[in-house]
């Protein structure tokens, strides 16, 4: 909590502008209108998986102290939205196919001492599975497999499912995803300095094992392009 407000301070008082949302170390959720029918929506979703001190309360400067209270507020930004395109930014997406999704390579089994040193190449059969298994099915924290990403995951993509207007963008994988699940579009772009391995198949309607981004294009008539 601490480390985010002192980040804050440095990205504002560098760029001499207030820029830094959800602020405060606070989960947010922060409306910025970017046109008359466009809004972004920003989440602090490290505030819900940081297992450490973190924004709560007014003592912090936060409106929502809570996870029921975060979705309260959640609940209403989406609903008072309805009629305009609504992109929700995250850091940590709600589906991947990547590691962070639990989804490892024959290298990631064979040669895990990789995982934390990019030169450790050493083979490790049978014993070296047990890593890429461990976060396959439960999952540190920062994964999807873990029970309360898991609960962050459901009770997100719950709301934002009921919609038919929503784009979740966000980051966390080293490489680029698009998943149109029920009535929202699910985009993972993080590949802008390094890149990370990719499962293909059906559940992922595109992936890229590429540095780039994701741009999302909104015309005057409504149609939405993303490339």
């Amino acid at each position: 909590f601490k480390f985010n407000k002192r980040q804050e301070d440095y990205v504002q008082e560098y760029l001499d502008r207030k820029v830094y949302h959800p602020s405060d170390g606070c989960p947010g959720p922060k409306e910025i209108e970017i046109a008359d029918e466009v809004v972004l929506i920003l989440i602090d979703t490290q505030w819900w998986l940081h297992k450490y001190d973190k924004g709560r309360g007014e003592i912090d400067d936060c409106h929502n102290s809570t996870i029921q209270d975060f979705m309260l507020a959640f609940k209403e930004s989406l609903k008072s939205n309805r009629s305009k395109h609504v992109i929700v930014a995250a850091h940590h997406p709600m589906y991947s196919n990547g590691v962070h999704g639990g989804y490892f390579t024959l290298k990631d089994h064979l040669f895990t001492l990789s995982n934390l040193n990019s030169n450790l190449y050493i083979p490790i059969p049978i014993l070296g599975s047990i890593y890429p298994f461990y976060r396959s099915f439960f999952g540190n924290i920062q994964d999807i497999p873990n029970p309360v990403y898991q609960q962050m995951k459901t009770k997100i993509t719950n709301e934002i499912n009921q919609y038919d207007n929503v784009i979740f963008v966000s980051g966390h994988e080293h490489n680029l995803q698009y998943f149109a699940t029920k009535n929202a579009h699910y985009i993972v772009s993080g590949s802008g300095c390094k890149v990370s391995n990719l499962r293909m198949n059906d559940n992922l309607d595109f992936g890229a094992e590429h540095a780039g981004f994701a741009k999302i294009e909104i015309f005057d008539k409504g149609e939405t392009v993303l490339s």
